[in-house]
């Protein structure tokens, strides 16, 4: 079995190679974290995970972007923001961060404040969604997602 090691180790990097020119041909040009966040909700959204908690279906998930709310305001953007049903209101809101424990509440404020700034159309409920590294702390009053979560 020794004799095989350096293949399998040989093979794993060729796999991880092939895993990393598949992730940049398909996000070229985008943030990854950000892209592999959005795909993990539009599955969860379509798998029913996500869905049972909307009163409506959701119609479409991307992210939002408004170059500047007023004239010494900065740009709005926001990573994830899920439209619902035929009225296409705000159901869903998120933002991914790439460190290694991200604090929801300060996130959540700074979403809602965004939300409220850009002059959404909202649904009566909006669910708050942070991603992080490894860890989210505050997160009674959003949802978590991980790494782990998103790959398993």
């Amino acid at each position: 079995m020794a004799r095989n090691r350096p293949l399998q180790v040989e093979l794993q990097a060729l796999s991880l190679a092939a895993a990393e020119n598949d992730c940049r041909n398909r996000y070229s040009g985008r943030s990854l974290t950000e892209e592999v966040f959005r795909d993990h909700l539009r599955r969860r959204a379509a798998e029913g995970d996500l869905a049972k908690r909307f009163p409506e279906p959701v119609v479409a998930l991307g992210e939002f972007w408004l170059r500047q709310i007023g004239p010494r305001q900065d740009p709005c953007q926001l990573d994830a923001v899920a439209l619902l049903g035929h009225g296409r209101k705000v159901g869903l809101v998120g933002e991914a961060k790439w460190t290694r424990r991200e604090s929801a509440g300060r996130e959540l404020a700074t979403m809602q404040r965004k939300v409220a700034s850009a002059n959404l159309t909202t649904a009566d409920r909006v669910m708050y969604v942070v991603g992080a590294r490894e860890q989210v702390t505050d997160s009674e009053k959003v949802v978590a997602v991980t790494a782990a979560d998103i790959f398993g």
